[in-house]
């Protein structure tokens, strides 16, 4: 009996001894990431009040990232995501309202390489999102929002030939919405630089 637990024990460390040499061979390391371009949150006059016309204008939106990967198709990253604030006017009774956001996101990267230093990547995740909805005084509602939201990203990654470590990215990004707490979903499209060190 000792001899098979003894063969097992070998066997198992001669895996687990190839699976970390095979992951060895890729690229792996630190990165970090920063993004800006236009975020829609979809809140409009209608979550401020009752019975008034939506205004879903986009706003300035970037996100800032720090990631480790763990083989050319796999990495591990988390990010803070920041929308501009949000101004309403003319609100129930002429007044006016404002909507601050932000997210905190820790998120599972799937790479796909296409051809020499062009990727496609997906991102999902969980997000803690943090949003303050403020209004006048009797012009509509206010709250504030916390709560933990699934978020995927989309995106293309392409690497400089001239910039060892350096990548162009592309995305769209969502952060879905939570409509018991009147949270709409949040989408950000960017352009951005990842810098492997």
């Amino acid at each position: 009996m000792k001899n098979k637990q003894i063969l097992l024990l070998f066997a198992l460390l001669f895996i687990t001894v190839k699976s970390f040499a095979f992951v060895l061979q890729y690229p792996h390391g630190s990165y970090g990431a920063v993004s800006f371009g236009r975020g829609y949150n979809h809140f409009s006059k209608n979550d401020f009040a009752a019975n008034l016309s939506g205004e879903d204008n986009s706003v300035w939106a970037g996100r800032v990232a720090l990631g480790f990967n763990i083989d050319r198709y796999f990495a591990i990253e988390t990010g803070y995501q920041l929308f501009q604030q949000r101004k309403f006017n003319n609100l129930n009774h002429g007044g006016n309202g404002t909507v601050n956001q932000y997210a905190i996101d820790i998120q599972t990267v799937l790479k796909w390489p296409l051809f020499k230093g062009i990727n496609l990547f997906a991102k999902i995740g969980p997000a803690y999102v943090d949003t303050k909805q403020t209004a006048d005084p009797g012009a509509g509602i206010s709250r504030h929002i916390k709560t933990w939201r699934p978020r995927y990203a989309l995106g293309i990654a392409i690497n400089f030939p001239n910039f060892t470590g350096v990548s162009l990215t592309a995305a769209y990004s969502r952060i879905v919405k939570n409509s018991d707490k009147h949270l709409p979903n949040a989408d950000l499209y960017a352009l951005g630089l990842m810098f492997h060190f």
